[in-house]
């Protein structure tokens, strides 16, 4: 009496392989995800490939047969793009156990422009937009503002915006550097504190009860404000114009 061993196969779902760009400097965390991706790590390591280069298998991210996460390791300036390969099982892969991708991995170089506003209150809270290039290629952005980091808000692919904390140097201009998972952009980017806003007069210092008074504020830098707002406070009850 004969036995047939049914072979299981692995492949990738569609749309399950994230990111599908990223830095050549390598260190993006790429997602994959499928079916008989492996019942142990073991089987998996050592075992995954993206675009030619060797991407690690982190255990954190493996879920049995569902899910790789792998970090990519340093592609070489002739590597341009290639679809993700998977080989499940210990010792020699078995061409039966390799799965490909359908969908291409590129590597890209992203790039970083000018930031804008250049100025803001040494007390922080400055949203700054930070132009380029391929930022939204990767797993991971750092802003720094010398050595202290701007909190990462939200990235597309020619910006990226981050908010600013207060000042630890005082006054002055700072460095501003990017990277992106082991890149480095490279961009002479200043960013300068200034002191926070003050306020010496407010014209009129009255209203009529139902509103509708245009209110002149003077004082200094007052343009690095992103949003003014003037709040009022009668009887218990305040209002934000």
């Amino acid at each position: 009496m004969s036995t047939v061993t049914e072979i299981i196969s692995p492949r990738f779902g569609s749309q399950q392989i994230n990111p599908l760009r990223g830095p050549r400097e390598g260190g993006t965390l790429v997602t994959i995800r499928g079916e008989n991706l492996g019942l142990d790590f073991r089987e998996i390591q050592g075992n995954v490939k993206v675009a030619e280069v060797d991407c690690t298998p982190i255990r954190e991210g493996y879920i049995p047969a569902e899910q790789i996460v792998c970090e990519m390791g340093r592609a070489e300036m002739s590597q341009y793009t290639g679809n993700v390969q998977v080989c499940v099982g210990v010792g020699a892969c078995r061409p039966e156990f390799m799965a490909k991708s359908s969908k291409y991995y590129y590597f890209v170089i992203p790039r970083i422009t000018r930031l804008k506003p250049s100025r803001g209150p040494v007390s922080g809270g400055t949203i700054v937009n930070i132009t380029g290039s391929h930022l939204d290629a990767g797993s991971n952005v750092s802003v720094m503002f010398k050595d202290q980091p701007c909190t990462y808000l939200r990235r597309g692919g020619q910006w990226l915006t981050c908010r600013t904390h207060a000042s630890p140097h005082g006054y002055g201009n700072i460095s501003v550097s990017v990277s992106i998972d082991k890149a480095q952009l490279q961009k002479d980017l200043q960013f300068e504190y200034v002191e926070d806003p003050t306020i010496t007069k407010i014209e009129p210092e009255w209203s009529i009860y139902s509103g509708h008074t245009p209110v002149t504020v003077t004082g200094t830098n007052l343009d690095i404000i992103q949003t003014p707002l003037i709040r009022a406070k009668y009887n218990n009850h305040e209002t934000l114009n």
